[in-house]
């Protein structure tokens, strides 16, 4: 999640997933992070909602592109409340 109230900054929950795990990688750099995970990823999906008890977890709108064999989706640091997980529905 991109923190409020420090500027370029992100935070990860780990451990939260109930299926088998994946090597997800997020990084920021100025005003963006990106979220990073091995193609293919059979059955996982890239979620978000604006918290993390929300009953609504929805498909991102970002669309993931390939990258060095690699699921890639850059998002901007600047979306208060937004959270992103990887899940297999």
């Amino acid at each position: 999640m991109a923190n409020c109230d420090t500027v370029g900054t992100v935070s990860v929950l780990l451990n939260t997933c109930v299926s088998t795990g994946i090597d997800l990688i997020i990084g920021s750099r100025d005003t963006t992070a990106t979220i990073s995970w091995p193609a293919p990823s059979t059955g996982f999906v890239l979620e978000s909602a604006a918290n993390l008890g929300a009953p609504d977890w929805r498909t991102a709108a970002e669309v993931p592109t390939t990258h060095n064999g690699r699921w890639e989706v850059t998002v901007s640091l600047d979306q208060p409340g937004r959270y992103f997980r990887l899940h297999k529905p």
